[in-house]
């Protein structure tokens, strides 16, 4: 299990993420990411990170950062990038920046 080494993550100082039930519970790899605004009114960091395209809404909930990086530290990486960075995993594991190009 990984533990909170970064404080700068703990979900009181950074927010919190919304997640797909699916990669906190059965571990499956983020494939997307996206940075909305954060909402100064609660604690959420304005990241969004989805395992499938399918996605049903009622699959994502709300979890803490250091919750995220236990089940996929993959995404550790992109934490600090600017609100409306969107980010995509290629086959080979590694993430893109998104456009809306296609």
């Amino acid at each position: 299990m990984r533990s909170a080494t970064n404080k700068k993550y703990l979900a009181r100082n950074f927010g919190f993420v919304f997640v797909s039930n699916s990669v906190i519970l059965d571990h499956r790899p983020v494939v997307a990411m996206f940075r909305q605004e954060p909402n100064p009114n609660v604690s959420f960091s304005g990241w969004c990170f989805i395992c499938s395209e399918n996605g049903e809404p009622t699959d994502i909930d709300l979890y803490s950062v250091d919750r995220l990086l236990e089940a996929d530290p993959s995404v550790e990486a992109f934490l600090d990038a600017p609100v409306g960075s969107k980010f995509i995993r290629l086959p080979d594991g590694t993430f893109v920046p998104d456009s809306d190009d296609e």
